[in-house]
């Protein structure tokens, strides 16, 4: 039989604390429960655990898609940045070219 003490907490206890016997309070007392109770508190703790890392999985799979869209966004805008940078350099050397046959007219 596998034990474990058992702690309550309407009882105010703390860890590391012995429940009072009942007939001698101040006789130490530990309580066992069980492998069969034991084996339900870890697999609905390995549940609960499991629920929590989809969670943050989950969370985490927003996050890193968030930061998919903003670096193809950040591309994009890199891109049209580029494009407006060649116009106007264009515009420049068209302009030098007419003040260069200006001067030289």
């Amino acid at each position: 039989m596998f034990t474990l003490p058992i702690y309550e907490q309407k009882m105010g206890m703390k860890l590391g604390q012995y429940l009072p016997n009942e007939n001698n309070p101040c006789k130490r007392e530990t309580k066992y429960i069980d492998e069969g109770v034991f084996k339900k508190i870890e697999m609905t703790f390995k549940h609960q655990i499991g629920v929590l890392m989809e969670d943050v999985q989950h969370k985490l799979d927003i996050v890193v898609e968030g930061q998919g869209m903003l670096a193809d966004k950040l591309e994009r805008t890199g891109d049209d940045l580029k494009e407006e940078i060649q116009k106007v350099n264009q515009r420049l050397t068209m302009a030098e070219a007419n003040l260069s046959k200006k001067m030289v007219s």
